[in-house]
Formats: C-alpha cells, structure tokens, sequence
C-alpha cells in the first residue's frame, strides 16, 4: 500500500509505504524555498523587483539607472497621471515605466 497521507494506522507498517503530501514538505525542497526567497527579497532591496509574490503582481524591469523608485497605489483612473505629474513638477525625468496590477490591494492600501 503507497500513501501521500500518512497517519497512525499506516506508517510503520509493514507494507506500507507513506510519503510526503506535499513536495514543499521535504528537508530539500525547504532549504530551496529559504533560498528563493532570500534572493528575491535581495532583488528586490537591490534592484526594485517583485518575483513570485503572493500579494503583489510580478514587476521586473532591467536596471538602467542608478535611481529607481517602487509605488505600491491603488488602482484607480488617473493615479499613474498624479505619479507621474508630481515627478515631472519636481523637475524628475521617467525614462522607463512599469505598472503591473493584482486588481485591488484592499489589504495593503486600507
């Protein structure tokens, strides 16, 4: 008997074969999940990218400039134009713009 739902009355019986349900739950696959997640939180801090989030939408943009600027906001009409007014009015040229949305990010905005 093979099994991905171990419990009492199979695991260590003889004939039985019990494994992990999930993939995730390894000694292996935790170390790798430590890993990514350390390196994209580093891309992040470094670079201003969002991978693999479970909140936000995937934002990766290649670096051109020393300067980069991250706006969480919501998404509603004329918030990209208020951004990028306000930059503009402070003198600030945009040579790239990304804006990638998740719908609505009540839990982070409110």
């Amino acid at each position: 008997y093979v099994s991905d739902f171990p419990n009492t009355t199979t695991a260590g019986q003889k004939g039985c074969i019990v494994i992990p349900h999930l993939g995730a739950s390894t000694e292996e696959s935790e170390d790798n999940c430590a890993v990514m997640a350390a390196q994209e939180l580093v891309e992040y801090l470094e670079n201003g990218n969002i991978i693999n989030s479970v909140n936000m939408p995937n934002a990766v943009m290649p670096r051109t400039t020393q300067n980069r600027i991250c706006v969480v906001h919501k998404n509603v009409p004329h918030m990209i134009s208020q951004i990028t007014g306000a930059l503009s009015g402070k003198g600030i040229n945009i040579e790239k713009l990304l804006n990638e949305s998740k719908k609505e990010l009540k839990k982070l905005t409110e």
